[in-house]
């Protein structure tokens, strides 16, 4: 891979990893300024008023309102500083002008829009046709406005009232209630006339509208709102791109709201769907769902990389299943499917799977403290919460594997166990273990070999000459000379060093079961299960996101990217030796927040109704000022057309440079 040419100090080579890492660090620095580009164009004041003029039959809206509550107040005053700190306030309006240079009345107009913005996708009689976009933008000054539109545009009218078809932009333009409104067709504009003149025909006095804004915190900055005819207005655009012959499935959507909110700490999502049960019934099994309580909580290790954990997920099956029912393809082929596996293996899907699914099903993914080659651990844990019984299927499945291994030309695979600490510990018998192992890192080897026979010369490790495409694949290799003996392939001592350590193994704590990826992760699992050693909810990125978390979670997830990038520390700094000045690897390692952070998701389904939240982690002075180091060194200056730094490009959109 070569240098990029947007890294400057970049010397050609160098080790692969550096190139990656250097790569991502110039990715990121980009996105970064597209984030700082996206926060301005927020961050004025914009409302919410726009919405009693959009049509009550409006499929998707979306507003924009970053007018700070009495929480926010601190937050976007230090962001407004750090904007200024690194000068970006100022670079993003110089670019902004640039841009516009190439239409003068969009750069007058400009100085005149509040940025309180507001789009809005309107139905048309053919659900087969593309629907009408709408944009609003409230302006401070409409008789001003008025005059540059009339200077460049054709004067018209619609349902009485003015408007003006831009020639340059092919637009039609009219001032409605101090918002400038733009669309591709007069008729739209009609609309928005009505709506205006009768309050009663807007999206702001229906009821479902009203509803989906009071499920939204009061202080989101950015709010989107759909209706069913959203959902049928894509199936209908999905059928007749693809041709589809089949039916879609129902739209069971009454509406969608989400919204995105600035916290102290990051940026918090909201989502609440209302579905129809009528046209879906088995979601009406939902509302039953168990939540999960703090016990559930419990029985999981602090300190994860993250971790994902659903309750009573046997209850999704009936879901799944009328999904399938919608297309006789599919159906019959699941079945055949589910009936197969029984008859090889046993287990009875109905009577064994589904109940072991019943408690609190999570995944977990740990720091591999002892062995830093490793990177990480893994483990599963299906709990007994509500009567669950994973224990029963797991003596199942480990009877079908011995059973299935028994048989003519397989390798015999035995399980045994051992009582340990109040639990019964399963675990491959040693030889199975070292085999499996090896035959892992025997299979990445020759990946790895097969790799590197295709893009390095001679191919193969030692000068061994790589295979053609003309030699027989399925010949036999030749045995290595005394005098070079063979290799192991590139890749193959790293998974050997990762695999360190690693095993498949289980253990049975009454009716629940913990799967690990070594000895260390369950004996930390199992401890963590019986109270002896700290949980989840000892960990201090779960305290400090537990607040936020929805009420009666059946559903959750965490990541703590901190802890991630705490882990690749060494090569984020080998990496950035060779990078500029300005940027640490505190920067880039605590861009996320500290080990006290993490990314956050729950939701669940209460009252035919489905509400999530996801919050993401950022320390918005460590993001501002990796903005304005990608600023400084990936924007050209304005009037600076092409040879970016070090005389290539930059990376940047055609309209940018």
């Amino acid at each position: 891979m070569s240098t990029p040419e947007f890294m400057p100090g970049r010397a050609p080579g160098g080790a692969a990893r550096k190139r990656s890492m250097g790569l991502l660090f110039a990715l990121a620095a980009v996105c970064a300024v597209g984030a700082v580009m996206a926060y301005k164009a927020l961050s004025n004041r914009p409302g919410e008023a726009a919405i009693h003029l959009i049509p009550a039959d409006a499929l998707m809206v979306i507003t924009v309102d970053t007018q700070p509550s009495a929480q926010q107040v601190p937050l976007f005053t230090r962001i407004d500083d750090a904007l200024k700190k690194e000068g970006l306030d100022k670079k993003l309006d110089e670019m902004l002008m640039e841009m516009m240079e190439k239409s003068p009345i969009a750069a007058d107009i400009r100085k005149h829009i509040t940025q309180n913005f507001a789009f809005a996708v309107l139905p048309v009689a053919d659900k087969k046709a593309t629907p009408e976009f709408v944009a609003f933008m409230e302006v401070d000054d409409a008789q001003a406005v008025a005059t540059l539109l009339a200077k460049d545009g054709a004067k018209d009218s619609v349902s009485g009232e003015t408007y003006y078809n831009l020639k340059k932009i092919r637009t039609s333009a009219a001032l409605v209630a101090n918002y400038l409104v733009l669309t591709d067709k007069p008729a739209n504009l009609g609309r928005i006339f009505a709506v205006r003149g009768n309050p009663s025909k807007s999206l702001a006095s229906l009821p479902t509208f009203q509803e989906a804004r009071a499920a939204l915190p009061e202080d989101a900055n950015f709010m989107f709102f759909a209706g069913p005819g959203f959902v049928d207005m894509i199936q209908e655009q999905t059928k007749s791109l693809t041709g589809a012959s089949s039916q879609p499935a129902p739209n069971f959507m009454k509406w969608m709201a989400m919204s995105a909110t600035m916290r102290d700490k990051g940026i918090q999502f909201d989502v609440k769907m209302p579905v129809d049960v009528s046209k879906m019934p088995s979601m009406k099994a939902f509302n039953q769902i168990a939540a999960m309580d703090d016990a559930a909580f419990k029985k999981m290790p602090g300190g994860a990389y993250g971790v994902m954990g659903m309750s009573q997920a046997s209850h999704y099956w009936n879901y799944l299943t009328e999904i399938f029912d919608q297309t006789p393809e599919m159906k019959k082929s699941i079945d055949e499917g589910i009936a197969e596996v029984e008859k090889q293996t046993g287990i009875d899907l109905e009577k064994q799977v589904l109940p072991a699914f019943e408690g609190n099903a999570w995944v977990g993914f740990y720091p591999d403290s002892e062995e830093k080659d490793s990177m990480l651990d893994m483990m599963i844990l299906l709990d007994d919460a509500n009567g669950a019984d994973p224990a029963a299927l797991a003596a199942a499945v480990r009877a079908a594997i011995e059973k299935q291994s028994a048989t003519p030309g397989s390798t015999p695979i035995k399980f045994v166990s051992a009582e340990a600490g109040g639990s019964t510990v399963y675990r491959l018998d040693s030889k199975t273990e070292a085999a499996m192992q090896k035959g892992i890192t025997d299979a990445a080897g020759q990946v790895s070999e097969g790799f590197m026979s295709s893009v390095v010369p001679g191919g193969r490790p030692g000068g061994a000459p790589s295979s053609s495409f003309g030699e027989d694949p399925f010949r036999a290799p030749s045995a290595p000379s005394p005098q070079q003996p063979k290799q192991a392939a590139p890749g193959q001592d790293e998974v050997t060093k990762m695999l360190k350590g690693k095993s498949f193994l289980h253990a049975q704590i009454g009716k629940a079961v913990i799967l690990a990826s070594s000895q260390r992760m369950l004996d930390r699992a199992v401890a963590s299960y019986s109270g002896h050693q700290p949980s989840l909810v000892d960990d201090p990125a779960f305290k400090a996101l537990k607040p936020m978390m929805t009420a009666g979670t059946q559903q959750f997830a965490l990541v703590n990217f901190a802890r991630i990038m705490e882990r690749f520390r060494p090569m984020i700094e080998e990496a950035m030796k060779d990078t500029p000045k300005g940027i640490t690897a505190d920067d880039l390692c605590n861009m996320f927040g500290g080990i006290d952070s993490a990314m956050v998701s729950t939701g669940h389904y209460r009252d035919d109704a489905s509400t999530a939240r996801f919050f993401m982690p950022l320390d918005f002075e460590r993001m501002i000022h990796l903005m304005g180091e990608g600023a400084r060194q990936f924007i050209p200056p304005p009037g600076a057309r092409g040879g970016g730094l070090g005389g290539g490009t930059t990376g940047m959109p055609s309209t940018l440079q």
